[in-house]
């Protein structure tokens, strides 16, 4: 019997150490050749003196394709970042880019991990196009300002 308790004391000892990870956003919205902020939150952190790993990776897609920038560090395909938690919850800005040759709708499932505990958690991240206005968004308005000034100018006449 005194065995099963010092199990159950051991399991919750282990479990009370466990931090829980998220990040935002997810989905996440590529767009080739620029950053895109992300935050991971890490939460049930129980010492805060104790240096942690972060260990961002590409599950799938090409890894090499992407790089994140985190706490002034920048690497492809991949980061380990150690940080010393300062509160809980735990906030770290996490930059993410693709490719700027990465054709749209390539998606690809990133998994951000605390290497001490194996906490993590999975966000997709899919490629979008630059938004280009389209020919009527631009040939209007430059329409109305032309026919405003030729009115403008016959009504002076």
């Amino acid at each position: 019997m005194s065995v099963i308790a010092l199990l159950v004391v051991a399991m919750s000892a282990g479990m009370a150490a466990a931090a829980q990870m998220d990040v935002a956003p997810d989905p996440i919205c590529l767009v080739p050749g620029q950053y895109v902020m992300t935050t991971v939150t890490i939460s049930g952190i129980h010492d805060l003196t104790q240096e942690r790993t972060m260990v961002i990776t590409v599950e799938s897609g090409t890894a090499t394709d992407l790089t994140f920038k985190v706490g002034g560090g920048e690497q492809v395909g991949g980061i380990n970042y150690a940080y010393t938690p300062s509160a809980t919850p735990h906030n770290i800005p996490v930059e993410v880019k693709v490719i700027d040759t990465a054709k749209v709708g390539t998606e690809y499932e990133i998994f951000y991990e605390d290497a001490k505990t194996g906490a993590g958690d999975k966000a997709s991240a899919t490629v979008y196009g630059t938004a280009i206005p389209e020919f009527a968004t631009l040939a209007i308005p430059v329409v109305a300002l032309l026919g405003l000034a030729l009115f403008m100018r016959r009504k002076k006449e």
